[in-house]
């Protein structure tokens, strides 16, 4: 299977669902879309599941990942989303 990395708070979500959808059409290459989901509301998580699912990407890790570096925060805070 193929790993394919989301950046960070989507700075590379054009290259990586066109890298895991090629991959999988046309290599035959099982694809896990690794989903990092810092800075992401509700609709734009869900605007990204929806674009994996057109693209026929059926398997997704998604990680709330790193503290967001414009926050200048260290670490998680309780309640943070």
């Amino acid at each position: 299977f193929l790993d394919v990395t989301w950046g960070e708070s989507g700075s590379t979500s054009a290259r990586s669902l066109a890298l895991a959808s090629h991959a999988q059409r046309y290599c035959g290459v099982d694809v896990l879309l690794h989903l990092s989901c810092t800075g992401m509301d509700n609709d734009r998580l869900s605007a990204v599941l929806r674009q994996a699912r057109s693209h026929g990407i059926q398997n997704i890790l998604a990680l709330r990942g790193d503290p967001p570096r414009t926050t200048g925060k260290r670490s998680w805070e309780k309640n943070d989303v």
